[in-house]
C-alpha cells in the first residue's frame, strides 16, 4: 500500500470523525434542557383548560366560573414555598379539597382545610374585615403585612373576586403587585392599576417570605380598568380613606374569631361584627352576595322563613317595593357575573 493511499485512508477517517462530532452537538444543543425555567405559576388563569372543568365541591360551580379564590390559595402555596410549580398546581389542590370536604354544599372554601393539606400553611383569617378600602392609600400598609409574614388574598368588585399578593414583586417595586386569574395581563401590574379598591384582606402565615428581586429596568403599570388620579402611596393612620363608609385597620390585624371548625369563602363567624356598609343582595348580612343570599330571598316568597325587617329593602334589587322571584333571579344573574339590571352589588344609600 502506497504512502498516498495510507494518508487518503487516515484523512477520511479525521473527515468522519469530526463530521460525527458536528452532528452530536447539535443532536444536544436541539434537545431541550431538563432543567428549563417553571412555568410562571403568577399567571395561572381558572380557565385553564387542566383544570377549569374541576368542580368546587358537590356545587354547581367550576374552577372556570368561579374558582378565583382556590386559584389565588394554590398561588399562594407556591409563593410560601410549600408547593413547588414544577410539581403541582390549581388542579392538585382542587382536587385534594374535593377529596377532603374543602367545600360547603354552595361551593365555598374552607379556608382553613388548605392548612391540612399544607400543615406549617396556617389559616390566620381576616386582617381587614368587608367594607371599601382605597388601594393606593393601603399601598405601604400591605408591604408591612408581607414584611410580617401574612401571605394574603384580596377580595375585590365588591365581594365578586378574589386575587393574590404578588410578595416578591411588591417587595421589589415598593408597590403592591397581584396575581389575578381572568383578565389579561394576570401578572406584573399593580393593585391599584387594576383595582381602585378592595374590600377584604384574608390571610395565612407560615414558610417563606420572598426576598426582593434586583431589578435594573423600570417597568409601566398597564391600566386595565380603573383611572388612578390619586399618586400619594405614604400610608397614614389618621386620615381617613376616599370611601367615607371605610374603616381604617388597627395597628394590629383584626382577627376574625371562628365559631365553627373552618371558615369558609363566603361566610363569617355570627360573632363576627355585621359590616359597616349595607349591599343590595346581602341579604345574610355576612358581606358577600352568594347563592344563600338568592336562597334566603326564595324562602321568603315561599314563606318557609321571613328575612327580617332591618334587611328586607336590601331584598328588593330590582327597585320595585315587593320581595319576588324577580330579586332571587337578579341575585343570581349578579353572582354569575351575568347582566342583571338591579341594585345588587350597590351600596344602599
Amino acid at each position: 500500500m502506497t504512502q498516498g493511499v495510507i494518508f487518503m485512508m487516515k484523512f477520511r477517517k479525521s473527515i468522519s470523525l469530526v463530521l460525527a462530532a458536528v452532528m452530536l452537538i447539535s443532536v444536544i444543543i436541539a434537545v431541550p434542557s431538563s432543567s428549563s425555567a417553571a412555568e410562571d405559576y403568577r399567571a395561572w388563569k381558572q380557565t385553564d383548560k387542566r383544570w377549569s372543568s374541576i368542580s368546587l365541591g358537590d356545587s354547581v360551580y367550576t374552577i372556570g366560573s368561579s374558582g378565583c379564590l382556590v386559584s389565588s390559595v394554590a398561588k399562594l402555596l407556591i409563593q410560601a414555598e410549600f408547593r413547588n410549580a414544577d410539581s403541582f398546581n390549581i388542579a392538585d389542590l382542587a382536587n385534594w379539597l374535593n377529596s377532603n370536604s374543602g367545600y360547603d354544599s354552595s361551593g365555598n372554601l374552607y379556608w382553613a382545610k388548605v392548612s391540612t393539606y399544607a400543615p406549617g400553611f396556617s389559616f390566620y383569617g381576616n386582617l381587614l374585615n368587608y367594607s371599601s378600602y382605597d388601594s393606593e392609600e393601603y399601598n405601604s400598609k400591605l408591604i408591612d403585612w408581607i414584611n410580617a409574614g401574612y401571605h394574603m388574598a384580596l377580595q375585590v368588585k365588591s365581594g365578586g373576586h378574589w386575587i393574590a399578593v404578588d410578595e416578591e414583586k411588591t417587595l421589589s417595586r415598593g408597590q403592591v403587585y397581584i396575581m389575578d386569574s381572568t383578565i389579561e395581563p394576570r401578572a406584573d401590574l399593580t393593585l391599584k392599576s387594576r383595582y381602585s379598591t378592595f374590600n377584604r384582606i384574608t390571610a395565612y402565615k407560615g414558610g417563606s417570605t420572598p426576598k426582593p428581586i434586583a431589578e435594573t429596568t423600570e417597568q409601566t403599570d398597564v391600566v386595565t380598568t380603573e383611572t388612578i388620579e390619586n399618586t400619594d402611596t405614604t400610608y397614614n393612620p389618621t386620615e381617613q380613606t376616599s370611601d367615607p363608609a371605610a374603616t381604617e385597620p388597627t395597628s394590629k390585624p383584626i382577627v376574625t374569631e371562628l365559631s365553627t371548625e373552618y371558615d369558609t369563602e363566603n361566610t363569617t363567624s355570627t360573632e363576627q361584627q355585621s359590616t359597616a356598609v349595607e349591599i343590595y343582595g346581602d341579604i345574610n348580612g355576612d358581606g358577600i352576595i352568594s347563592i344563600k343570599d338568592a336562597s334566603a330571598v326564595q324562602r321568603h316568597i315561599a314563606l318557609l322563613k321571613m328575612i327580617s325587617d332591618e334587611r328586607i329593602a336590601l331584598a328588593d334589587v330590582d327597585g320595585d317595593n315587593t320581595v319576588s322571584v324577580k330579586d332571587a333571579s337578579c341575585i343570581q344573574k349578579y353572582i354569575a357575573a351575568l347582566e342583571h339590571n338591579s341594585k345588587t352589588g350597590e351600596k344602599m344609600k
